[in-house]
């Protein structure tokens, strides 16, 4: 339970002394996210954002992708998704930036991410298992390595 003093506080109390009322955590979170998405709605509109920005944004980023250019493209996802921060084309188009740039858990948890919304994306479930065969090939490479490392030193001793 939280305490609040707050007079114009929505959602169900219960009266003790004074003005305090003791406010479920519950109903007190979910007031603020109603808040909060009013307010995002508020700072789009102000910014001129809309879908139509998203699909400007999204080929031009696709562009930028195909062009070799994954840090710009970086930066127009980030944006896109800092207004709409479920867009599934957006978060696939970033693991798929994070993957060319070898940043291979920031890939997966977007991915992972991307499932838990859509379980059935098969772009995402494809990007998925094409990651797993990219590490898991990579960490036998490191181990094959090393274990190489190993041997050589071992007979130059």
């Amino acid at each position: 339970m939280v305490e609040t003093t707050d007079d114009s506080f929505i959602g169900s109390y219960i009266r003790t002394s004074g003005a305090t009322k003791t406010v479920n955590a519950d109903v007190y979170t979910i007031n603020n996210i109603i808040h909060l998405n009013n307010k995002k709605k508020e700072v789009q509109a102000d910014l001129g954002w809309s879908s139509q920005q998203t699909s400007k944004y999204l080929l031009k980023a696709e562009k930028l992708i195909e062009n070799s250019e994954p840090s710009e493209a970086e930066k127009l996802l980030i944006l896109i998704l800092g207004f709409e921060p479920e867009h599934i084309e957006a978060l696939i188009d970033l693991s798929v930036v994070y993957i060319i740039t070898e940043r291979y858990d920031l890939a997966k948890e977007i991915l992972e991410d991307v499932i838990k919304l859509d379980p059935e994306n098969d772009v995402a479930l494809g990007n998925m298992v094409y990651l797993l065969n990219l590490t898991n090939n990579f960490n036998k490479e490191i181990i094959n390595e090393l274990e190489t490392c190993g041997t050589e030193s071992i007979k130059t001793n």
